[in-house]
């Protein structure tokens, strides 16, 4: 789940080039219907995609029991944001280059 088009097209590409089958949802409450309804290998989460934040989907898919692998990614630098994924219920959490005002 990933907000900006642009960043959710290249890493959609990334993934494909290796064999992975991916599906996009732009906002949180499209993406926790999705990983609700569906069963995946792995969820890729943005940590601030509109409507509902990567934080809640994630917390939310743990009280539901769900234990599908989900990697956190934030355009937010800092050790706070990484340990409050992680505290989540996230396998892992990065940050990534912000591709929201390319030059």
């Amino acid at each position: 789940m990933e907000d900006n088009t642009r960043f959710a097209d290249l890493l959609r590409q990334g993934l494909a080039e290796d064999g992975f089958e991916t599906e996009w949802a732009s906002e949180g409450r499209a993406g926790l219907r999705r990983a609700l309804e569906r069963g995946y290998d792995v969820i890729v989460l943005d940590v601030m995609p509109p409507v509902l934040h990567g934080y809640e989907l994630r917390a939310r898919r743990r009280a539901s029991g769900d234990d599908t692998p989900v990697l956190m990614l934030t355009a937010k630098d800092g050790e706070y944001h990484i340990a409050e994924g992680l505290e989540t219920g996230a396998d892992g959490c990065s940050t990534t280059a912000s591709t929201r005002n390319p030059p």
